[in-house]
C-alpha cells in the first residue's frame, strides 16, 4: 500500500491509501478504473439509442465488461473497487445476466 498525500479543496492535507507502490502504479489503477466505467456507460450509452440489440448488449457485458472488471478484482482484490462500480457489477449480475451477485467486503461506517 502506499500513502500519498496531497492538497485537497481546503487548506488541509487529504490522505489516501491505494493498493499500489508507486505513483506509476497508481495512475494505472486510475485508468482501469476509468475505462472500466467508460465500457460500461458506452456499452449502456450504446444499447439505450438502439444502435445494439439486447442479446448483443447481453452478450458483450458477459464477454468483455464482466472480465474486465474481475480481472480488476484479480489485480486490486475487491475492497478496492469503487462504490459506483460494485452496484454497476451487482445491477449487471442480477439483471442482465441473471446470475449470481459478487459479494463485497463490508464498508467501514463511521458513526
Amino acid at each position: 500500500m502506499c500513502q500519498l498525500v496531497g492538497k485537497g479543496e481546503t487548506t488541509e492535507p487529504i490522505t489516501m491509501m491505494t493498493p499500489v507502490y508507486s505513483m506509476e502504479e497508481y495512475r494505472h489503477y486510475m485508468l482501469t478504473v476509468m475505462n472500466s466505467k467508460n465500457t460500461i456507460g458506452n456499452l449502456v450509452q450504446t444499447y439505450e439509442n438502439k444502435s445494439i440489440s439486447e442479446i448483443e448488449f447481453k452478450s458483450t457485458l458477459a464477454k468483455i465488461w464482466i472480465p474486465l472488471t474481475s480481472s480488476f478484482i484479480d489485480k486490486y482484490g475487491k475492497e478496492m473497487v469503487p462504490f459506483d462500480v460494485q452496484i454497476a457489477i451487482n445491477d449487471v449480475e442480477v439483471n442482465a445476466l441473471k446470475i449470481n451477485t459478487t459479494k463485497w467486503p463490508a464498508k467501514l461506517s463511521f458513526s
